[in-house]
């Protein structure tokens, strides 16, 4: 008799989960645009030494402010060098990048299972992005009320000077 009960619920629910999950899935939150692209790549090895290349491009604006920095992820005795570069400014298009050292061959960075990872801390040009947002209404941001909260919050970082920090990670095979 407990089952006879139990079939309408279960019917239920798998009616309804379904249509709940589609709600969901339907759900949109509107993204900026990449305004920095990034790269890190082994630029050339030795018998003794690594070099990688750290390369950033700005590709809405120009990136003010920025600080490029190196680190190896869960070995404190490795220190890249040099492990920091600084920039007054990227213009669009523009690239910067910091080359630096590990004192390890490429197949040690394999063996040692090293982590590399460099961050990109910088100012975005807010209001090139705004723009690019507002040109993307009829495409990439057709919904205007999501279209409206992300500009507001393009707005209130610019307002508050927030900075952008993007990281980017060397994982050997």
């Amino acid at each position: 008799m407990n089952i006879l009960r139990a079939i309408p619920l279960v019917l239920a629910c798998a009616i309804s989960l379904p249509l709940a999950a589609e709600t969901f899935k339907d759900e949109k939150t509107y993204m900026p645009p990449d305004s920095i692209g990034k790269n890190l790549t082994i630029n050339s090895s030795t018998k003794n030494t690594t070099t990688f290349r750290f390369l950033v491009k700005s590709l809405i604006g120009k990136a003010e402010d920025v600080k490029l920095t190196a680190k190896v992820v869960g070995e404190d005795e490795l220190k890249p060098v040099p492990s920091v570069a600084e920039f007054k400014e990227i213009s669009e298009r523009k690239n910067a990048h910091i080359d630096f050292v590990l004192p390890v061959t490429k197949e040690q960075i394999k063996e040692k299972n090293l982590k590399i990872q460099c961050n990109v801390e910088y100012l975005p040009d807010y209001d090139e992005i705004i723009k690019r947002v507002e040109a993307g209404a009829g495409t990439k941001y057709p919904i205007s009320f999501l279209r409206n909260e992300l500009i507001n919050l393009l707005k209130r970082n610019k307002e508050n000077s927030v900075r952008s920090n993007q990281a980017v990670r060397y994982i050997p095979d």
